[in-house]
């Protein structure tokens, strides 16, 4: 969700190569295992292009934190963005506590607030996955 910010702003580029840490480490950390992932390794260099379409297309948890860790300098960081962002959108039932989307305690939602979510969502970002 923040990923998109972070482009319109320029602080991050498609072109940008992430460097993939422990914690993205698909069969090395356990929240992971049996979700849906790249299978990136630790040192892998990944652009920022490919990782978005690993989120977008394959739904990659460990691409998610990849690009989190890239972006914030670390998951917690992202994670402040996320939940920052969803209050400027008015998302007043969702409280994020991952940045992949997978259980976690205290993590919540609700279907209007991912529809505003949605409906958030600029057109043109489509463009930079279609065309990266």
């Amino acid at each position: 969700m923040w990923l998109g910010q972070a482009l319109k702003a320029d602080k991050i580029k498609l072109t940008d190569m992430v460097t993939v840490g422990k914690d993205a480490w698909a069969t090395g950390n356990p929240a992971l295992r049996g979700s849906s992932v790249m299978f990136l390794k630790p040192g892998d260099q990944v652009s920022v292009a490919d990782l978005n379409k690993g989120v977008i297309i394959q739904s990659g948890n460990d691409a998610c934190i990849a690009l989190a860790d890239y972006v914030a300098g670390s998951q917690e960081s992202f994670i402040g963005l996320m939940n920052g962002y969803a209050k400027k959108l008015g998302l007043t039932n969702t409280t994020f506590q991952t940045v992949h989307g997978l259980d976690a305690p205290g993590q919540f939602s609700t279907a209007r607030d991912m529809a505003l979510l949605g409906k958030s969502i600029d057109p043109r970002c489509a463009g930079r996955v279609r065309h990266s």
